[in-house]
């Protein structure tokens, strides 16, 4: 009975420090629970760093930036001008100062002796000087070209093998090839300011070199070709009114020059049934019996070779390129006549034929 009633004392003695130690638990918990302020610190190196991450993205995502790069100097040409005829002139001039030409153009009326201007790193002839030999020995660093094909080599002479000649003597061979019968003709002017009176005989050279006497072999027995020659003022009614004098042989090609080009000439030469041969593209608002065009681009050969012969990797020899452009007669100019034209072309620009003795000389070679 007394041990009962003992262990019912400390029960109750018991209870008050349980009860104590649970409030002071959920005191201690509720303490570790109850929110802080942030640390200032902390919250602006969140802030410095989200910022960060979001300019290195949007750097990411922006194109780059180009890389600069170097824009190569021009090298220096001298164009001596000495004897080089007015046409012929302007015409060079207005390709060495055309936007794309890759030199700085220097002129020079005359050079003295062998001495140079002290930045020619590239000197141009029109017309071959007889010191070039003297010239390019002198000056081993200097490039020298020649329009046309030199009479010495040197490793420092390069030739663009360019003669205003050749067009007329190719339309001649040409019109040979073209027309039925040998029955062409040709529309040249009598002063062409690069060939002066002597077009009709570089045409006729052309045309004779492949045909040779060129005579009809059916009635009438005419010997071609026929040609109608008239200054180059003329107007386009004066060559119409002349134009059914190619009528006599009779013609079936007939090669229309620069010269005598006009749409009315042409709307004339389509009313007498002649084909027609053209330098360069399609006559524009013409629709003819256009049978093609030929062409040496020179303007691009200049411009390309030059730069190329700067830059130290240009061949000695350049030929421009030759265009063969095929008209509406599709079968006129096929594959085998393109070839005989630019294997004659190629004999030409080597020295081999002569327009005005197209003979093969002897004394040439390639």
């Amino acid at each position: 009975m007394e041990n009962r009633r003992a262990g019912h004392l400390n029960r109750r003695t018991a209870r008050p420090g349980i009860v104590g130690w649970l409030l002071f638990g959920l005191f201690i918990f509720s303490s570790c629970n109850t929110p802080q302020p942030p640390d200032p610190a902390e919250l602006a190196l969140q802030t410095v760093t989200a910022e960060y991450l979001a300019a290195e993205a949007t750097a990411a995502a922006l194109p780059p930036e180009p890389t600069p790069t170097e824009v190569p100097l021009k090298s220096e040409m001298t164009f001596v001008t000495s004897q080089v005829g007015e046409t012929l002139l302007g015409r060079l001039r207005d390709i060495f100062n055309g936007p794309d030409f890759p030199l700085h153009l220097h002129e020079s009326g005359e050079l003295s002796g062998t001495a140079l201007p002290s930045d020619a790193e590239i000197v141009f002839f029109a017309i071959e000087p007889l010191n070039l030999a003297d010239l390019a020995a002198a000056n081993p660093e200097t490039s020298f070209v020649l329009l046309g094909k030199p009479s010495v080599s040197a490793a420092n002479i390069y030739s663009i093998r360019y003669d205003p000649r050749f067009e007329t003597f190719l339309a001649g061979y040409a019109v040979a090839l073209a027309a039925r019968d040998w029955r062409g003709g040709a529309l040249l002017p009598a002063d062409d300011p690069l060939l002066g009176d002597s077009s009709a005989e570089i045409f006729r050279n052309g045309m004779r070199y492949f045909c040779g006497p060129c005579k009809a072999i059916a009635a009438p027995y005419t010997v071609y070709p026929l040609t109608l020659s008239l200054p180059r003022a003329s107007s386009s009614a004066d060559w119409i009114a002349r134009l059914n004098e190619l009528s006599s042989g009779p013609i079936q090609t007939v090669f229309v020059s620069e010269a005598a080009m006009s749409p009315e000439l042409l709307d004339a030469a389509s009313g007498l049934g002649y084909s027609v041969l053209t330098i360069g593209e399609k006559p524009e608002n013409w629709d003819g019996n256009w049978i093609g065009g030929i062409q040496i681009n020179l303007d691009k050969t200049l411009t390309v070779a030059l730069g190329e012969i700067a830059a130290g990797h240009a061949p000695n020899v350049i030929y421009p390129p030759f265009d063969i452009i095929t008209g509406n007669q599709g079968g006129t100019f096929f594959e085998g006549k393109k070839n005989l034209m630019m294997t004659l072309y190629e004999n030409m620009a080597a020295g081999m034929i002569l327009t005005t003795d197209p003979v093969p000389q002897a004394g040439y070679a390639k």
